[in-house]
């Protein structure tokens, strides 16, 4: 039963990272194309600064475009994100579902070889020799051995699948926060510049 409910865990596992690994790209890639409405935005606000009469609104109107060209060329961010994710994923099936899928097939293999041993010598009318005592002893033990050591290979499978979720979510969010910074930080200087108060308003 412990065997059948961690390879329950596994492949559903093995289905988030899948899932993860197609529809993840999806996600990065569209955040880092060049965003064209952007462009144009840039190309207007460019167009009517070059209209604009008073030099310090100008002057804005041109650093504000030339942020959001900027910025559009920022987005490595979401590059780099993207290949950390996919060495991540490659890691949770290398380091973590293919060695437990290759603990469990150890297992059931060796309880397989154990009762073919088992019924092999039922069945057989010659009596044991010590050999065969040995064959079986040996067997034994095998399967002992592997279940006593299964508690702490689904122990470490689920302490490193947890870890691993964990770390997915951390580089997504990281990776959003870190963009929306560099926003900031970009525009943050454009509104410094544009020198407006919006409590102010003009009666009409």
């Amino acid at each position: 039963q412990e065997i059948s409910n961690l390879q329950a865990q596994v492949d559903c596992y093995l289905s988030s990272i899948n899932q993860l690994k197609k529809d993840i790209p999806i996600y990065f890639k569209q955040h880092s194309e060049i965003n064209k409405e952007t462009l144009i935005l840039s190309k207007v606000l460019r167009s009517v600064g070059t209209l604009e009469t008073n030099s310090q609104i100008q002057d804005v109107y041109f650093l504000c475009a030339n942020k959001y060209e900027a910025l559009e060329h920022k987005k490595h961010i979401y590059d780099d994100a993207y290949k950390h994710i996919t060495d991540i994923l490659d890691n949770s099936r290398n380091k973590i579902i293919n060695p437990t899928n290759e603990i469990i097939n150890d297992i059931l293999s060796k309880r397989k070889k154990q009762n073919a041993l088992l019924t092999q010598y039922k069945q057989s009318k010659k009596p044991l020799i010590e050999s065969d005592y040995q064959a079986i002893d040996e067997v034994n033990q095998l399967v002992c051995y592997t279940q006593q050591t299964f508690p702490l290979n689904a122990f470490l499978h689920e302490k490193y699948r947890q870890e691993t979720m964990k770390k997915l979510l951390y580089v997504i969010l990281q990776t959003e926060i870190r963009h929306h910074c560099v926003v900031i930080e970009e525009l943050s200087e454009v509104l410094q510049q544009l020198d407006y108060n919006p409590s102010f308003t003009q009666k009409t």
